[in-house]
Parts: C-alpha cells; structure tokens; sequence
C-alpha cells in the first residue's frame, strides 16, 4: 500500500497454462484435446485504487497496469495425435480422420496489458486478512504461443491450420490476502488505519 487508498502491485509469479483445441467438420466437436502447457513466470506492476463502500469493511478496487511474461520451455514443448470419427453428406455416414498438431513458444518474452475491478472483504478476525474477488482483462500485444494442426479425410488433401495466441482473455480469482502499507520514518499512520492495515517501517538516511 502506497497510502490508504492506493496500492501498488509489484512481484514475480508462476501462472499455469493449458492447450485445448476442438475439431468440428459436422457442426459439431467431432475431436478436442487438452494438455498442460509450460508454466509462465510474470512480473507485474499494476496500480490500483481502494474505494470504501461499506464501513472500512469492503472495498471497491480498480487496477490497471502491465506484465512481463517469459518461460523456460523449448520452441516446440508438446505434440500429439488422435482420431475422430464424422458425418460426411458426401461419402454417407460415420467417417474416420485424424489429427496431429505441434503445440510451440513463438516467443521467448511476451507483454499484457491489463484492467480490472474487484471486491475486497474484511474478515472478522484478529489477525488482518482480506477475501478478494477480482475480474480483470489482458490483452497481450506479443505473440507467444502458436498451434499448428493437421487433418488428415480420405479423399482429401492434409489441411494445414495454424491458431495463435497472444494472451488475451478475461480472467477470474478469487483468494485471501495479507495488506500491508509501508510509510516513511517519523509520519507513520499505523495507529490511525483501519485495523486491517499494517504498517512497515523502513529509516532512510537521505
């Protein structure tokens, strides 16, 4: 906390990933796949703003800011391969096809940007903690995973199709945090805060 309405979010961590994709030639999902993915590591910085809407007790939050993303995974980290079965209108009934595709990191370093709103609750008890709700967007502006899919028809030719992803989408969490605000020596406000806030003293010689 930057003072007790405005927060400054600045760390690393892991986010988990996966790779799903679906095949439809009947109007309908006729294959679909999911896999783990390589996790990313991501260094945020983001700003955000405590509006108080019920006795100091919850919190209304906007934030905006950006990440930095990497990995530690090889070009091409997964394949795989599967058969599926469909209606064709032109061969009659029940046609077999089949499927590879080669999952890969186009980019060793990608970038977000990202807005969102949230809730936080304070929860009755002694020690200070918070339950957070947050929905936020990202909209990536580096290409970092692409999926190159083959299918295989009797009597066709393979198809090729290729789908890529930037990292854009909208995210949901829900958790529980411990706050903390951090004020220069001689001004600390720790007595007068809301019973959830911590104060973090550092001295400075300047």
């Amino acid at each position: 906390m930057l003072n007790e309405y405005l927060g400054l979010d600045a760390g690393v961590y892991y986010q988990g990933s996966s790779t799903f994709f679906a095949v439809m030639y009947d109007h309908e999902a006729d294959f679909t796949e999911k896999t783990d993915a390589p996790m990313f590591l991501e260094v945020p910085l983001k700003l955000r703003y405590y509006y108080p809407l019920l006795l100091n007790e919850l919190d209304l939050v906007v934030y905006a800011g950006t990440s930095l993303l990497t990995h530690f995974a090889p070009a091409d980290y997964g394949t795989g391969s599967g058969s599926f079965t469909y209606d064709s209108p032109v061969s009659g009934p029940e046609q077999n096809g089949s499927v590879t595709y080669t999952a890969s990191r186009t980019s060793r370093f990608g970038g977000i940007l990202k807005a969102g709103a949230g809730l936080e609750y304070i929860l009755p008890v002694p020690f200070p903690l918070k339950a957070t709700f947050y929905a936020d967007y990202t909209h990536g502006y580096v290409k970092i995973d692409e999926l190159a899919l083959t299918t295989n028809i009797p009597g066709e030719a393979p198809e090729v199709s290729t789908i890529s992803s930037f990292g854009s989408g909208w995210h949901f969490s829900l958790g529980v945090k411990v706050p903390f605000i951090i004020s220069p020596k001689g001004t600390s406000r720790c007595g007068r805060l809301p019973r959830t806030r911590i104060c973090l003293l550092y001295t400075s010689d300047a």
